[in-house]
């Protein structure tokens, strides 16, 4: 987050002139990673949308609307993949939300340049107090996108994606979108995206919350 300095309440232009280039860099470094928004044309933007077809088709019976990131361990690239992902769904048209559930090194808000002071974090905690607050979804340069960042970093990751109020907020993300895409945690450092998977798969197999078992990236 860029700040300015007020000098005897005016505003340097050397400050301002850094604030401009901090902006600029900011947003180019946010975008640096999102080929399928930056260079549709490219290879790699096609190999997304190649994914996102093969993810369409694997359960026609069942169609997708749920689905859970993870990777074997870190920097493997995870959250850049379900981040493309999520734009080649929203540039088909389709109502796509996009949720930071790596609640230990949430990386999507820096992807997308937003702010974090609210999010997931925040809204179950405030679900779990009885609270009916607004989900804090954030609108991204991309059409037919938002995002719900991961909110600040809690002493119980686990614990939050694990919850009740966990699943009720999959399921009310679910009746706002066309598609919901979760980045969790990589499977073998922490028990995280593991978790989150099967405590939405117990309650109904047959149901729709059992693609994140069957269709975690």
């Amino acid at each position: 987050m860029t700040q300015e300095v007020l000098v005897t309440g005016h505003r340097s232009p050397v400050t301002q002139r850094e604030t401009q280039l901090a902006k600029v860099k900011a947003t180019k470094d946010s975008e640096a990673g999102l080929v399928a928004f930056a260079e549709p044309k490219s290879a790699a933007a096609e190999a997304y949308r190649t994914l996102r077809t093969n993810i369409t088709f694997a359960s026609p019976d069942k169609p997708v609307h749920v689905i859970l990131a993870t990777s074997t361990s870190p920097d493997d690239g995870k959250s850049t993949t379900i981040a493309n992902l999520a734009i080649t769904f929203a540039a088909s048209g389709a109502t796509t939300v996009l949720v930071d559930g790596d609640l230990r090194r949430p990386h999507l808000h820096t992807i997308f340049g937003l702010p974090n002071e609210q999010g997931l974090t925040t809204l179950v905690v405030d679900m779990a107090r009885g609270d009916t607050p607004a989900i804090p979804l954030q609108n991204t340069q991309v059409a037919n996108l938002q995002v719900l960042t991961s909110g600040p970093v809690p002493p119980n990751p686990s614990e939050i994606l694990a919850s009740q109020k966990m699943g009720e907020l999959i399921e009310m993300l679910r009746g706002k979108a066309d598609y919901v895409l979760i980045d969790t945690p990589p499977i073998i450092a922490v028990t995280d995206a593991a978790v989150l998977s099967d405590s939405r798969c117990r309650p109904d197999p047959s149901s729709s919350s059992d693609l994140l078992c069957r269709h975690a990236v």
